[in-house]
Order: C-alpha cells, then structure tokens, then sequence
C-alpha cells in the first residue's frame, strides 16, 4: 500500500507540474520578447572633451548601436563649472565689480557670505525661470545681462562639528536643458539621470523640468539614482503617477534604489524596467571586465539599460581617443558574448504579467505531493498521515498563494526552497531505484522541480523588475546541508543511540569513534573543509574570485553562454554522483559524501529564487551543473581509487 500511495504521489507531483508550467511558459515568452537592451554614456563623463573627440565619440557611438547620453540633475556648485554662473563671496565679488560696491543689501554684511551671479545670455530661459524659482527669497538685480543674488550665509558651514559646503551650492535641483536640446539636435536619445533630493520645493522644481522636457524634447526615459526614489518620503506615490501621466520610461537602478520600491510595485502600469550603473575607473575595470559586466547585466539579470560613466582613463590608456576606443571594444565584446539574441537599441519597459489562476493551483498541489512524498520516504507506518498532510499543505498552498500578502508568501517559498532541497537527497536515496545513476538524476529533477514551484508562485512584473524578491537566502545555504547533516548522523547511528543510557557510555562511544580513525579519514576531512571554504566564500554575491578565476569564467561564458555555478559542478553534484556510486559498496561513506551532496541541491533550488534572472538561462545553467558535476563525479571516483590504493599499498593507519 506505501509502495503505490508513492506511485501516486509521484504521478501526482508530476501531472501537477506539468499542468502548472503555463505559468513559466508564459513569462518564458515575454523574455524572450523584452530583449532589447540600451546602452547609456553620462554626459559628465564627456563634459569636458573638445568638438574633435566628441565628433569622435559620436561616430563610434552611432558604429556600435549606442543611442543615449544621461544627463544628471545638478546642483549650482556643479552648473558654475561649464556655465557663466559665478560662486564667490562678498568681499571678492565687490573686488571684481566694484559698482555694487554702495548697494544698499551689501552694506554691512559678511565678506564670507555667498553672492551668485549668473550671465542670462549663456541660459535658456526656462533654465533661468527655474534657477530664479530656486533662489526666489535672495534675488538682488536683475537686469538685461546678469541676475544676482546675495545669499546672508557662508559657503561652507558647520554640520556635527564638520565644515561642508552650504547646502543652497550642492542641493542638486537643475536639468541642463541646454545640453539636452544638443544631444536631440545631434539625433541621440536624451536620459534623464534623476538623483533624489529631500527638499519638497527642490523635488518639485525637478518634476517639473521632467515633465517639461519631456513635452518639450521627447525625453520619455528617466534613470533613477540613488537610495531613495524621487519623491522620498512624502511624494513617491504623487511623483510616480505623474511620470506614468508623460508615459515616462522609468529605469530602476540595480543596487542603488530601495527606498520606495513598494510603492512603484503597488501603482505599476507597465513603464518601469532594470538598469545597471557602471563607473569605471572607479570600479577599476579593464575593458574585458568591463564586457563581461556588460554582458553579465543583461544576460544574467534581465537589465535592459547599461549607465556608463567614468570611463576616460588617463592613467592606463593615455589619453581621450584611447578610453573612447577601449570603451567601444567592450561594448562589441559584450555583444559578441550575448550572442544574437539580444539587439542594442532603446530598451522597452516590462509589461504587466497576472498570474495564471488555475495554473497555480496545480503549482500548489505539486508541492503537497512533494512533501508527503518526502514523509512516505523517511517514515514507517505513515500512509493517512502522508495522505491528510497533502491535502493540509494544498489547502494552506493555496490559501497563502490566493491571498497575496507578501509576507506570507516569502514565508511559504521560503520552506518549499528548504524542503525542496532535503527533498531532492532524501527521495531519491531512500527510492528503490538500483541504477545510481537514476538516482542521480532524480535528485537534479527534484531539485529543479522545487525551484520552478517557487519561480511560478513568484511569477510576474514585480518579481522580473525586483520590486518584490525572494527572501531568506542566507538560511537556504545553511538549513538543508545542516538538515541532511542530522538525518545521515540519525541514520546511521539510531541503533546506538538507543542503547546509551549514560554519559560513561557516550564518552567511551566517542573515544572507540576515534580510535577507529584511518588516514583516509583523516583526507577526507581535508576534502570536506576544503569544500566548505569554496561553498563560503563564493555564497553570495560577495564571494571573491582571482584573476585567474575569472578568465576560466569568461572562457566557460564564451564556450557554454551560460557558466555553471561553481559550488555545484566542483562540489556539490560530483559528491551526490559519488554518493549514489557508493551507495551498494559502503553505505556509511555514501550518507556521510551526501551532506556535501546536498550543497548541489540546496544551490540549484537557490538558483531558482533569482527571480529577476531569465528562467531559461537559470535552467541552463542548472543543466550544465549536473552533467559537468557527473563528469567530475567519474574523474573523483578514479582520484579516489588511485589514492585508496596507494594508502592501502603502504602502510593502514
């Protein structure tokens, strides 16, 4: 009867899969739709270059497909720099204009204060309406030629015992419209790079000169930078319906904006999309790094506008017209690494997905049959627990789905992650399958499976864009190894267990455990801590990697497209193959190796829940993991062999 209630469950847990994967069909689809990328260069990072090296810059853009420049908002201290806007203090200002000398507002004041003049002829006259809004309360003339004003402050002031500079210089409210209006004339795509500021007027007049432009110029795509979104902390929801108005592009940039995310995914219409912000002499990138960045960003993370800026290296290529060329040799290289199957051009937003009622039911019945699945193995006598314990977990499955709240949602993905990779080791090693190798393949399917439940109940806009994301990463690395830890050490040594009534008798248990210590024990160990010490320090985003790594990396990416992790195919799949191989031979090593095994499992359902990655290429990659990790497995069990033999051949410890 337990033998055909699994039968059941499995056909179960694979019919639902199979009725379910309308979800992942479907946004398989819009990926593959939504994939043009855009490639942006920061307009401060070629401020500075003369009329024949922007020509030059020109050309190469136009070559390479590359259609926008950003433009950031800035503040008077930056404006000064590039336009006829002085910033000096009184005493210096009455120096060098000395018919303001006997001005009434200037008698008497502070020679440290802060006087701003500005030459009206170098400014369109929106610009200085919006300069003029800005220092409304300090105007002092304004003629023909010039408007002044005096500011009663010093430039740099005290904050926390700091001196800095006054806020009125470095508040960064203005849009240079005049470089706007010569990037259009120049036929490239003008991107406002927006940058949050606190102050309500400040973010107002920034607004505004967003709509205007838009109205104006046709510039419908604003990068947001920054921590906070525009608007932060009373306005985002006001200031994002009124970019949805202008039908505004809004780009979200990757590792920067946080604050205010809820609000862009609860009012969403289909105008945002993921960009990726590269600074690269500050991130010291060569141009092959900078490629695969490029590359990685697009492929790997579903972000569809490249921010280049900082990219003129003086130090290492020597002069303007070198950077110019590293720069677009990395971009043709990135493109050469993604293949045909994404094109430059101007990056469109991510339309809005609605999850697949029916689909999702059978997602949720999967999942129950996964995890009575997993009792009927680890368990006697079990068969109406099994049976109500799926019909509990569907009911609940879908109850927390059909709510959509999203607390209990990252709870519910949060245990079908970990139960999903206990699973995929215990299933297929209590199964009565005799091939090892079917054994194996049960693990990897199982595995996948726990991921795609999770990446169809995680489905839609908010997931693709990151607005909501998939929490608890940092326990799925420990719990499952930790979980397979105390099952093997409870399988094996239950029997013992049993029998020891004191702590006499564990201590003598332990000090007979060591005694019977070998040197292949003690290689073992080594092995096992050496794995630990890859499988930490490349979890995460901050695991580093050497130079050398990195360009076996970049070779596998240009060979397969798609780079295995490397914790599954050095690791965690060669010790599940080595498991299952010894599983007829030395059943006590076999559960001992599946504790590294489960490192495989726990990494593939991880890959999973990287729900702003295309599903295709996470199941690539996953594919790759488990047929390189068996041919690993096959070279490890040969090491194994060899070194067995000559230990044996010598002298046993």
């Amino acid at each position: 009867m337990k033998k055909n209630l699994k039968v059941v469950f499995a056909l179960v847990f694979i019919i639902s899969l199979i009725l379910g994967s309308k979800i992942l069909i479907n946004r398989v689809k819009e990926e593959s739709k939504n994939n043009t990328y855009e490639i942006g260069i920061s307009d401060s990072s070629i401020s500075n270059m003369n009329d024949s090296e922007l020509k030059n810059l020109y050309k190469q853009m136009n070559q390479e497909g590359v259609k926008s420049i950003i433009v950031k908002n800035e503040s008077l201290y930056q404006v000064s720099k590039y336009r006829s806007l002085q910033i000096l203090d009184l005493d210096t200002f009455l120096k060098k204009n000395e018919r303001y000398k006997d001005t009434d507002v200037f008698k008497d004041k502070s020679k440290n204060n802060i006087v701003i003049s500005l030459d009206k002829k170098d400014f369109l006259k929106n610009e200085l309406d919006i300069i003029e809004s800005y220092l409304s309360s300090y105007k002092v003339l304004n003629n023909k030629d010039k408007m002044i004003f005096y500011i009663d402050e010093k430039m740099m002031i005290n904050n926390n015992g700091k001196k800095v500079e006054n806020p009125i210089l470095t508040n960064q409210f203005f849009i240079n419209e005049k470089r706007v209006r010569e990037i259009e004339l120049n036929k490239f795509n003008a991107v406002l790079g927006i940058a949050n500021v606190e102050n309500e007027k400040n973010q107002k007049l920034l607004l505004n000169q967003i709509k205007y432009m838009a109205r104006v110029y046709g510039t419908d795509q604003v990068q947001l930078r920054g921590q906070s979104l525009l608007g932060y902390p009373n306005n985002i929801k006001h200031y994002f319906e009124e970019l949805q108005n202008e039908k505004i592009t809004v780009f979200l940039t990757e590792f920067q904006n946080s604050i205010g995310l809820t609000t862009y995914s609860e009012l969403n219409k289909g105008n945002i999309t993921r960009a990726h912000e590269v600074n690269v002499n500050e991130l010291n990138l060569n141009k092959n790094e900078l490629a695969a960045r490029i590359s990685r960003a697009i492929k790997e993370r579903n972000i569809r506008f490249i921010a280049i800026g900082d990219f003129i290296n003086y130090k290492n290529s020597g002069s303007v017209e070198s950077s110019i060329n590293d720069l677009m040799y990395s971009i043709k290289e990135a493109k050469e690494q993604m293949g045909n199957k994404y094109s430059i051009g101007i990056a469109k937003p991510v339309p809005i997905m609605q999850q697949h009622n029916i689909s999702i039911i059978f997602i949720c019945i999967a999942f129950g049959a996964l995890l009575s699945l997993t009792v009927l193995s680890l368990f006697e006598k079990n068969l109406k627990v099994s049976i109500a314990l799926f019909s509990i977990v569907t009911l609940v499955s879908v109850f927390v789905v059909k709510s959509d709240i999203d607390i209990l949602i990252k709870l519910y993905t949060f245990s079908i992650a970990i139960f999903g990779a206990f699973s995929a080791i215990v299933i297929p090693y209590k199964s009565k399958l005799k091939s090892f190798l079917l054994k194996y393949i049960l693990s990897s399917f199982i595995a996948i499976s726990a991921g795609v439940i999770i990446a169809s109940i995680m489905y839609g806009t908010d997931y693709m864009l990151k607005l909501k994301s998939f929490s608890g990463v940092k326990f799925l690395y420990v719990l499952p190894p930790v979980l397979i830890t105390i099952w093997v050490v409870l399988s094996i040594n239950m029997g013992q267990i049993k029998n020891l009534k004191s702590l006499k008798s564990i201590k003598y248990e332990i000090i007979k455990k060591i005694k019977k210590l070998r040197l292949y024990h003690l290689v073992i160990g080594i092995c096992i801590l050496a794995a630990i010490y890859i499988y930490v320090s490349r979890s995460g985003n901050g695991g580093n990697a050497s130079e050398f790594e990195l360009e076996i990396r970049a070779f596998m990416e240009k060979i397969l497209y798609v780079r295995p992790r490397t914790k599954e195919f050095l690791i965690g799949y060669p010790a599940l193959f080595i498991s299952y191989y010894l599983y007829n031979k030395n059943k006590k090593i076999s559960q001992y190796i599946l504790i590294l095994g489960s490192i495989a499992t726990m990494s593939t359902v991880n890959t999973f829940t990287h729900l702003h990655t295309p599903f295709l290429y996470s199941l690539l990659r996953t594919m790759y993991g488990v047929a390189f990790g068996a041919i690993i497995g096959v070279l490890y069990i040969f090491l194994l062999n060899v070194l067995i033999k000559f230990i044996y051949n010598k002298k046993r410890i």
